[in-house]
């Protein structure tokens, strides 16, 4: 949902917006600051809207039967009315469901009585709607686009097709904004800031130099002295390292090359050795061969 900046809260309010060539869809319609931003118009109990593909009416997610349906190229004026200095003690009944994993609650708003929203079609009127059942707050012109739907506001003075004589408003244009406000805000805490950074810049007790170096030059000594104590923590975990390293058992040390392991001869080699050693003998037996 995209919401306007100027917004309504008592009396009668008027905008146009043109829709632009598009293949997708739109709400159209009012929101309180409190509407959900990441929804549509229409989708809680603080926001009104009027679709494009079947003419119907929302608000907390419910639809009803209203006009005819608007698309590219048609104007849509949305009229909102809200009596000053009314009374109300009916309570608008809560229908819309909480989101999955929301936890807020959804406090209830009192209905403004006289209360009413009318939307127009290139001037053609399509009749009041959620009369009597506006909840009390300041509301904003808003619109919910789809598949790439493009809207453009019209906040006035001039309109093309601005509502009947007999009907007293004020453009969109002329409403208070909410951007001053936050304005001066800002403005305050820049002030207050700048404020705060002089009074630390001026010398304390007539002393020479300004209190910002002074606190300056403290906060370096601080993370010098934290860095000191860093670096003589590291060497005490080194001390009771090499400490705890010395203390512990020695395991004991093999000097020198360890002699290969004796391999186990198997009966067959101790039968060709013994073989062997008889036919040796018999060599040396043998009578010497006469000369030649």
């Amino acid at each position: 949902m995209a919401r306007a900046s100027h917004g309504v809260s008592g009396g009668g309010c008027f905008v146009e917006i043109e829709i632009l060539p598009h293949q997708g869809n739109t709400r159209l319609g009012w929101s309180t600051d409190e509407g959900d931003l990441q929804a549509p118009v229409g989708y809680d109990h603080h926001s009104y809207s009027y679709r494009d593909k079947d003419g119907g009416a929302f608000h907390q997610s419910r639809v009803k039967s209203y006009g005819r349906p608007y698309g590219p190229g048609d104007i849509v004026g949305m009229y909102i009315h809200l009596p000053r200095g009314v009374k109300s003690n009916t309570y608008i009944t809560l229908l819309t469901p909480k989101p999955p994993g929301m936890t807020a609650k959804l406090l209830p708003v009192k209905a403004v009585p006289g209360s009413f929203i009318e939307f127009f079609v290139n001037g053609a009127s399509q009749g009041r709607v959620f009369e009597g059942a506006i909840g009390q707050g300041t509301y904003y012109a808003a619109a919910s686009c789809y598949h790439g739907a493009e809207v453009k506001f019209y906040f006035g003075p001039a309109f093309r097709y601005p509502p009947p004589p007999d009907y007293k408003y004020l453009p969109a244009s002329r409403l208070p904004s909410l951007v001053p406000s936050i304005t001066r805000k800002r403005k305050k805490a820049q002030e207050e800031a700048e404020a705060k950074l002089e009074a630390m810049a001026e010398p304390e007790d007539g002393g020479e130099g300004g209190g910002l170096e002074n606190e300056i030059e403290e906060e370096q000594q601080e993370e010098e002295e934290q860095e000191e104590e860093e670096e003589e923590e590291e060497a005490r975990d080194d001390s009771d390292y090499e400490t705890r390293r010395e203390a512990a058992p020695k395991k004991p040390q093999h000097r020198g090359r360890r002699p290969p392991p004796q391999r186990t001869r198997s009966r067959q080699e101790e039968e060709d050795d013994e073989l062997m050693d008889v036919e040796m003998e018999s060599d040396d037996e043998l009578p010497p061969m006469p000369p030649m």
